[in-house]
C-alpha cells in the first residue's frame, strides 16, 4: 500500500469516527432530554400525590376534632 493510500484510508477513518462521535453526542443529549422531562413529571406527580394525601390526612383529622367537640357539646 502506497504512503498516499494510508493517509487517504486514515483520513477516512477519522472521519468516520468524528461522524459517529457527533451521533452518539446528540443520542446522548437526546436522552438525557427525555430523561429530565420523566423527571419533572415523575416529580410533579409525586408532589401531587403528596399533597392530596397529606389534605386527606388533614380532613381526616378535621372531621374527627369535630366529632369530638360536637360530642363534648
Amino acid at each position: 500500500m502506497a504512503r498516499d493510500e494510508v493517509l487517504r484510508s486514515i483520513k477516512e477513518a477519522e472521519e468516520k469516527t468524528g461522524a459517529k462521535l457527533e451521533k452518539a453526542r446528540t443520542d446522548a443529549s437526546n436522552i438525557t432530554s427525555k430523561a429530565r422531562g420523566k423527571a419533572a413529571d415523575l416529580i410533579s406527580s409525586g408532589l401531587q400525590d403528596a399533597e392530596a394525601e397529606a389534605q386527606s390526612t388533614i380532613d381526616e383529622a378535621r372531621d374527627t376534632a369535630n366529632k369530638r367537640a360536637d360530642a363534648a357539646r
